[in-house]
């Protein structure tokens, strides 16, 4: 209440100025704090709708990606196993197991392994190896593959695929290219293409990584059974692929910074594993404290559809989004013989995110103190302008003042108007015309009454309440020697338009 009372004392213009110089400060001080909780929540609002954009752009091309890779292997396995198919037929033909006659006459023979040693592969011939002495049924058999010495050099001319031939007789085993067999007790009855392919003939198997014994790269083999007229399996043919192929295209798709992406086998064989992994073939999917993947958790994710989003943490701690796609290459779309795991590290999204609030925080900053220097300006503007206009108010309240004091020091002596002039005060009445103009028309009332009033004589008495001049003596004269009453402006104010009024 102190500071209240303090305050109704000052002088009106000045308490213009200080109630419009507060206002201006509290609103600035508004604008400068909404500024600040908006770019604040913007930026909160910012960074979790770009969390979950980014996360869901990765998601959707990632999926985009595994559908195309997924395709790739398939239509590439696929393309394979028909060349297989179209071999195997060839070889039922030249051995006289079809109704197609041979259409190759050749005196070209087949040449033993051993006469390549050192020679490497060789593209111009059909090779054979056998650790038995052939009998006259191998004899035959070699006899009946020369077509192949006319037919594969001219399909063939790298070694990025090979084709071998099996046969239960004599473990016979036959290759092109050409190449040199350095294990004499090497037997096709016992590798997985062949014993994977007699034991179901018709269908074309798919085997597990392997090493070659000859060439010691990381291969895979697509094989099916040779089978006579009577439909009994002679042995097996098969085209064998360089995994460095995979592994090639596989290695340049990177996502985002260090996200990489994986072909497995259908048994959790990883045929190519990223750089921060093991780089043994023999690592399976679901070796735990390599991987981080349970094989519990793996059976989980291959009864999922494709492209479902899995949370992985790899055994370095390395959080992933995965997402798996099942191959099924085209000429048996039932069989799943491998996946594509793509792996996006997730700590790959909080980089752009980081950049983002970087820059946000420049901008934030710049239209922080933008927004500051504005309101400064504004306010130092507005301040300026108060100034000015409340001085220009206080002066000519000031003046109103003086017509007002004059009245109220003189009480009730006679003639008290007299003296009283506008001059001054009409000069600077620009806003307060009409308070002038009643001020001046109040005077003029006040002279009216003293002139009736003066010809009693009353000096420094006053009249009694019975008088005319009882109804409007604390309004005329609201503080003067024989009122203690404090003036008050706004009461003063409102009683002029009483007095002014006509009765």
């Amino acid at each position: 209440m102190g500071l209240l009372n303090e305050y109704s004392l000052w002088p009106l213009g000045r308490q213009l100025q200080a109630t419009f110089i507060t206002t201006s400060i509290i609103l600035s001080a508004i604008i400068v704090i909404i500024t600040k909780f908006q770019l604040d929540w913007l930026h909160d609002k910012m960074i979790s709708k770009s969390t979950s954009v980014l996360e869901g752009n990765l998601i959707e091309e990632m999926r985009n990606l595994g559908e195309r890779e997924a395709l790739y292997v398939s239509t590439y396995l696929g393309f394979t196993s028909s060349k297989l198919l179209d071999y195997t037929e060839s070889t039922r033909v030249v051995l006289g197991y079809s109704n197609i006659k041979n259409p190759i006459d050749t005196d070209k023979d087949l040449t033993e392994s051993s006469k390549l040693e050192g020679l490497g592969y060789d593209f111009n011939t059909f090779a054979y190896f056998s650790k038995n002495t052939l009998s006259n049924q191998g004899q035959t058999i070699v006899e009946s593959l020369k077509p192949l010495n006319e037919m594969f050099p001219i399909l063939y001319s790298t070694i990025s695929e090979s084709v071998f031939l099996g046969f239960y007789t004599d473990e016979l085993y036959c290759m092109f290219p050409g190449v040199y067999v350095s294990d004499l007790t090497y037997s096709p009855l016992v590798r997985e293409w062949f014993y994977k392919a007699t034991s179901s003939p018709g269908k074309i198997m798919i085997t597990e990584p392997y090493i070659n014994s000859e060439t010691s790269i990381w291969k895979i083999a697509l094989s099916t059974a040779i089978i006579d007229k009577n439909n009994n399996t002679l042995g097996a043919m098969a085209i064998e692929i360089m995994l460095d192929d995979f592994k090639a295209r596989f290695s340049n798709i990177a996502i985002l910074k260090t996200g990489f992406i994986m072909l497995i086998s259908s048994g959790g064989m990883i045929l190519t594993t990223p750089s921060t992994w093991s780089s043994s073939f023999t690592l399976r999917i679901y070796d735990e404290t390599n991987t981080g993947i349970s094989q519990t958790q793996w059976e989980k994710m291959k009864s999922l559809d494709d492209g479902t989003k899995h949370n992985l943490k790899d055994a370095n701690g390395t959080e992933y989004i995965g997402i798996l796609y099942k191959v099924c290459p085209t000429y048996n779309l039932t069989s799943i013989t491998h996946y594509i795991l793509l792996m996006g590290n997730i700590s790959d999204i909080q980089d752009p995110l980081d950049d983002l609030d970087t820059s946000y925080n420049k901008m934030y900053t710049v239209i922080f103190w933008f927004v500051l220097s504005i309101a400064a300006i504004v306010l130092l503007i507005t301040l300026v302008l108060i100034y000015f206009e409340s001085k220009t108010a206080s002066f000519q309240l000031k003046l109103v003042d003086k017509v007002f004091d004059k009245i109220i020091r003189r009480a009730l002596f006679p003639k008290m108007t007299k003296g009283i002039s506008f001059t001054k005060l009409e000069s600077n009445n620009k806003g307060i015309e009409k308070l002038v103009d009643n001020t001046k028309e109040y005077i003029e009332k006040l002279k009216s009454c003293e002139e009736k009033f003066s010809v009693f004589q009353w000096g420094l008495t006053r009249p009694s309440d019975i008088c005319e001049f009882s109804k409007w003596q604390n309004v005329v004269y609201p503080f003067n020697m024989m009122n203690d009453k404090k003036m008050q402006w706004r009461r003063t104010f409102t009683h002029l338009e009483k007095i002014l009024s006509p009765e």
